[in-house]
């Protein structure tokens, strides 16, 4: 009878690692997507980039009200966007802001909603968010972390 508790716990552990790590995974290929992309790599970044919305969206499907899901969608939709998927970007970051993220999330899901919205060929749907995301910054701070 003790081990049943103690079964439960190493269960709901495990349930967690698997978590994280699949998020970890997505911002290890994610890193890996942008640095081939930099150096012209698209044979290399693409699967990267499919690899972390793969990854990513386990993370999220795992556990969408986690600590870490608005991370996952944010690397969904940074992923979309760098893969050219447009639409694809601009719904997950539109996600993104239905959750209320904390600041750094709002900031970056509202730039590239914008930047998304530009591809798509809508300038003035995207101004407000653009100007938004330009409004929020602060010195120092990076938009896509």
């Amino acid at each position: 009878m003790r081990r049943l508790p103690i079964l439960v716990l190493v269960a709901l552990g495990l349930s967690g690692c698997g978590y994280f790590n699949s998020l970890y995974n997505a911002n290890r290929h994610f890193s890996e997507a942008q640095r081939a992309e930099a150096t012209g790599d698209l044979a290399v970044a693409r699967p990267a980039y499919r690899e972390t919305i793969e990854k990513a969206a386990a993370s999220y499907r795992g556990h969408p009200e986690g600590r870490w899901s608005d991370d996952a969608l944010v690397l969904i939709g940074r992923s979309r966007f760098a893969l050219g998927e447009p639409a694809a970007a601009a719904a997950a970051m539109r996600h993104v802001l239905d959750r209320q993220p904390g600041e750094q999330h709002r900031l970056t899901a509202t730039a590239y909603l914008g930047a998304a919205l530009v591809r798509l060929d809508s300038a003035e749907a995207a101004r407000p968010h653009l100007d938004a995301a330009i409004a929020g910054l602060r010195p120092g701070s990076d938009i896509a972390a």
